[in-house]
């Protein structure tokens, strides 16, 4: 009778622990291959450089750092999909005017790598290495809007 106590109690923990882990994610379908995920952060104006701690904590806390899941499969729609669902404030706005921005020199510097949503595949050629699990956005007006 103890040994299943214990077992209850592990598999509560272990549930509990995965729960509080996938909270921010937004879950992929569940075909199409591995489900990945990147920590996505929409930037409220174009940097220079990659945010350091206190910037990078004031993103989180407005909201803007975000963990989706996708499939590298998936089209950019999906993916529009996920990043509104995500990011509320994407809602409604051209995504065609969204730029994708990658950090280079150890964060030193930043460069636009795609404009408009990429599909799942163009993200992980982007940022799939093991380093690059950030995905800088920034949504830029068009001119004369």
């Amino acid at each position: 009778m103890m040994g299943n106590d214990n077992s209850d109690r592990s598999t509560s923990e272990s549930s509990s622990e995965s729960d509080s882990d996938v909270q921010n994610v937004a879950d992929p379908p569940l075909h199409a291959g591995r489900a990945l995920t990147r920590t996505f952060i929409h930037l409220p104006k174009r940097i220079q450089t990659v945010p350091r701690k206190t910037a990078f904590k004031k993103l989180v806390d407005a909201g803007r750092v975000k963990d989706v899941g996708f499939r590298r499969s998936e089209s950019a729609s999906t993916i529009t999909d996920s990043l509104v669902a995500a990011f509320p404030t994407l809602a409604g706005l051209d995504l065609s005017c969204l730029r994708f921005i990658s950090s280079y020199t150890k964060g030193q510097a930043m460069k636009v790598v795609h404009v408009g949503v990429p599909s799942g595949d163009k993200i992980l050629d982007l940022f799939g290495g093991s380093k690059k699990k950030k995905v800088f956005m920034h949504w830029k007006r068009k001119k004369g809007e």
